[in-house]
This record gives structure tokens, C-alpha cells and sequence, in this order.
């Protein structure tokens, strides 16, 4: 195909719709506030086993639909989940590694974290390796452009740089879970009573932690629409349907939840 012939990506709308973005950077951001308004255990764990939950079905989602032998993905959709799907897994890694050094961490929680790592990453990896013929318009994913520190770049150079980049990721968080296992393997073992976890904290500079969250969440935010900029995919994306109304009400729980700890922790401060 002549290159200026490619028509706009149609995505699809229940992977990279308005709704499942809006649900994905609302559920960072309780997740944010989650774990910076409260230093007990037991909310760390709430926050990160949603969000690990929702990445691992995320990257599930987009193999099985992107690699069918007839794609119901475009690269344009594979990118979206290639962003949501690492700038969350950077906070979750952020807070994990924090977290796992406190005195009675869930050692099931740590395997989901350990195998969230593995998926997204090997999600990323995948998707690089098959950048020239991934999803159903492969034709035109030379013409598609990948925002870097808001920039737009060819799919190529990104390709060339994206694949040692995953793989050097891949390779560092088997080194580190290395030198995490004895923990892991004592806390399994011998781990202290599943009640005590609840009443221990987590140290952590809040102020800190809050400025880094905010970073994060505003380049990822910024990476995925300046993506639909560059790219300027079919209008539908951008369609409030049953399909993008539904993510977002998965995050009543959350949110619930969010707000019971602003109650609990803030409103207390703020009261004479």
C-alpha cells in the first residue's frame, strides 16, 4: 500500500474506547490516593491486587484477540495497551517493591505481582516483535506514529528500541524476584499470623510518593492521547456505548473505597 492511502485505525472500542481509558486512569488514580492516604497493609493490598487484576485481563485480552488468525485488534489498539498497561505496572512495581520489605506482606499478592510483571512485559515484548504485522490493518502499521515523551515516532524506530528495552526489563525483574525469593520463601513458610498484617504500616514519605504518582499519571494520561493524536483513529473510539459505560462502573468498589479512607484518614485532620 502507497503510503498517504492508509486510512485512520477503527480500534476496538473495548480495548482502547473513551470508557475503558476513563476506567483505567480513574482506577490509577483511586489506586494513587489509595495508597498514599493510608499506610496500613491491608488498603496497600486492595489497591494493588485491583489494579494487577485489571492489567493481567487487559494483556489476556489483547494476545488472545490481537494473535486470532483473523485480529480483532489494530496496532493502534495494541499501543493504547502497551501504555495503560505499563505506566500502571510501574506504579504497581513502585509500591510492591516498598511494600514487600514490611513485616508480613501477603505472599500471594507478591506472586500476583511477580506474575502481572511477567505478563505485561511479555505483552510489550510481543507486540514489538510482531510490530510489522500485528493486528488487522497490519498494511498500514508503517504509517502509525507511537508518542514518546510526546513526540510522535515511526513504529519502526519504536520496534528497534522497544524490543532490547523489554527484554533488558524482563531479565532485571527475574534478577530482582532472585533476590526477593528467600524472603518470599520465609514469609511462605513461616509466615506470621494473616491477622497481623492489618495493624502493621507501610513507611513511606507521603508527600514524596503523592508528587510521583501525579507524575506518572500525567504522562500516561498525556502519552495515550497524544497516541489518538498522531494516529487520529475512527471517531468511534470516542463513542459512549454499553461497552465504555461498563468499565467504568466496575470501579464503584474502589471508589467506595477511596472515599471510606479520605473519611477515615482525612476528614479527621481537617475537622477542629
Amino acid at each position: 500500500m502507497a503510503p498517504g492511502d492508509c486510512a485512520p485505525p477503527v480500534p476496538n472500542t473495548d480495548v482502547s474506547g473513551i470508557g475503558v481509558r476513563v476506567s483505567f486512569y480513574l482506577q490509577y488514580t483511586l489506586a494513587a490516593l489509595s495508597c498514599t492516604v493510608s499506610q496500613e497493609i491491608r488498603d496497600i493490598e486492595d489497591a494493588l491486587s485491583t489494579l494487577a487484576v485489571t492489567n493481567m485481563a487487559y494483556c489476556v485480552t489483547t494476545l488472545v484477540l490481537g494473535f486470532k488468525s483473523s485480529p480483532e485488534l489494530t496496532l493502534y489498539d495494541g499501543l493504547v495497551v502497551m501504555y495503560l498497561t505499563l505506566f500502571i505496572l510501574g506504579f504497581c512495581f513502585a509500591i510492591t517493591v516498598q511494600y514487600t520489605h514490611a513485616h508480613g506482606f501477603n505472599r500471594y499478592l507478591y506472586l500476583l505481582a511477580c506474575t502481572q510483571c511477567y505478563l505485561v512485559l511479555g505483552t510489550f515484548l510481543a507486540i514489538c516483535i510482531t510490530m510489522p504485522s500485528f493486528g488487522s490493518d497490519a498494511a498500514c502499521n508503517s504509517e502509525r506514529r507511537v508518542s514518546i515523551l510526546f513526540a510522535p515516532v515511526s513504529t519502526h524506530a519504536f520496534r528497534i528500541a522497544g524490543i532490547p528495552i523489554s527484554s533488558v526489563l524482563l531479565i532485571f525483574e527475574t534478577v530482582l524476584i532472585s533476590f526477593a525469593y528467600n524472603n518470599f520463601l520465609r514469609s511462605f513458610f513461616f509466615g506470621k499470623g494473616e491477622s497481623k498484617k492489618h495493624s502493621e504500616y507501610i513507611p513511606k514519605l507521603r508527600k514524596v510518593q503523592f508528587a510521583s504518582n501525579t507524575i506518572v499519571y500525567g504522562l500516561c494520561v498525556a502519552h495515550v492521547e497524544t497516541l489518538r493524536l498522531y494516529n487520529k483513529p475512527d471517531p468511534s473510539d470516542s463513542y459512549w456505548g454499553f461497552g465504555q459505560i461498563l468499565p467504568v462502573f466496575l470501579i464503584a468498589h474502589p471508589a467506595m473505597r477511596t472515599l471510606s479512607l479520605l473519611r477515615q484518614h482525612v476528614a479527621p485532620r481537617m475537622c477542629p
